[in-house]
């Protein structure tokens, strides 16, 4: 979890939801950390791209900044 907060790319965010489906039961859910200084925009383009629903979002602050993990889902 630690190394998506540092993937300016978003490579390890892509090869995570390609293949996390693979290894996905239905009713599991993958748990993806971002916040403000990430760029969301993107993250949110590659949950849709491979097909996964956001179940919700936590948010808090912390230190100057706002932190969010996102809950995916698998759509039916």
């Amino acid at each position: 979890i630690g190394h998506f907060l540092f993937d300016p790319n978003f490579k390890l965010h892509e090869m995570f939801l390609k293949n996390a489906k693979r290894h996905l039961a239905k009713k599991w859910k993958i748990f993806i950390p971002s916040g403000e200084v990430a760029n969301e925009k993107k993250l949110l383009k590659l949950i849709k791209k491979y097909g996964y629903l956001i179940h919700s979002v936590e948010e808090e602050r912390f230190q100057g900044f706002t932190w969010k993990l996102y809950i995916l889902k698998l759509k039916e």
